[in-house]
């Protein structure tokens, strides 16, 4: 069973998508399986998959949008932890690495980190700090989602006591997430 599940969905971004899954398979730590979801492409994201064969799960199912992927990975995944990515996003080479050496003891449930934006080319045009909360931040997160989407670690554990991510929302929907496990673990930046 590998230690980490990176989980990217992926919808209508084929180069972005490669470019997702390279970043990944480029980590420092190696212990992970790769699962891609693809929610209904009709770009080719599938047939541009194809040239890392078994070196990610690769999933297609009907569009259901990013809440719906998440979630079909996460009943997928064999990691005790699960790294979301989405597909427009890439991983720093010691991302992985970096992140689970956050995670000390049984409290804490997600590992976040800021991130640095980038253009079409991968250029940094600015960078996206969080004030870096760490503990009980409960309070902190109910005034305002400081936990950038692409930068989790979460222990699957979260998922059992705390449930999925809720389908029906579009926006925010990772704001009630951080917030339903910031109810009963600690969270680390």
């Amino acid at each position: 069973m590998p230690e980490v599940s990176v989980i990217i969905p992926a919808y209508n971004y084929a180069a972005y998508t490669v470019e997702a899954v390279e970043s990944v398979l480029a980590q420092t730590y190696k212990d992970y399986e790769l699962i891609v979801v693809d929610d209904g492409s009709t770009d080719g994201t599938g047939e541009a998959l194809r040239r890392f064969g078994d070196r990610i799960r690769y999933f297609y199912k009907t569009n259901g949008g990013a809440c719906s992927a998440r979630n079909f990975g996460i009943q997928r995944a064999q990691g005790r932890y699960i790294a979301l990515l989405d597909c427009d996003d890439l991983f720093l080479p010691a991302k992985l690495e970096t992140s689970l050496k956050a995670f000390t003891d049984k409290r804490t449930g997600l590992v976040y980190t800021g991130v640095y934006l980038i253009d079409a080319a991968g250029k940094v045009t600015g960078e996206n700090r969080t004030p870096g909360h760490s503990g009980r931040v409960l309070e902190q997160l109910v005034l305002s989602n400081f936990i950038n989407n692409p930068s989790v670690v979460i222990d699957r554990e979260c998922f059992d006591r705390v449930g999925l991510f809720d389908e029906k929302m579009f926006f925010a929907a990772d704001w009630d997430m951080w917030l339903r496990i910031a109810e009963k673990y600690e969270i680390k930046y």
